[in-house]
């Protein structure tokens, strides 16, 4: 599977209700935190993180955020669309008017909650 970044990679088990049991998403921006991403364990999908993340398997060590942060080459700035649809994934309520300053905020309070 080819993914456009930015993009969601996931792993079987976390704090997301699915039919049968639970997930954890994790958005990438840039190729080096996608390709440290899946040798981390996250998977390109839901389906193949679900079918790959087995109970009888170590648990999958979450990617380092820090060491994310740190492969950026970029500095890639987090686009307004993404901001509305993590805000919308956390069922953060926003008006369509808000600054993405404020939804950030909104964002990341939401996710300090988990």
């Amino acid at each position: 599977m080819s993914l456009e970044l930015p993009a969601l990679v996931y792993k079987d088990g976390g704090d997301q209700q699915r039919q049968g049991g639970t997930y954890s998403y994790l958005l990438v921006s840039t190729e080096a935190e996608l390709q440290a991403a899946l040798k981390a364990g996250w998977f390109e999908g839901l389906l193949e993180a679900i079918a790959g993340g087995t109970k009888d398997e170590e648990p999958i060590k979450p990617v380092d955020s820090v060491a994310v942060e740190e492969d950026r080459a970029d500095n890639a700035v987090v686009t307004r669309e993404e901001l509305e649809q993590k805000a919308t994934e956390l069922g953060v309520r926003f008006h369509p008017q808000i600054g993405d300053a404020n939804l950030l905020k909104k964002i990341e309070e939401a996710i300090a909650l988990l």
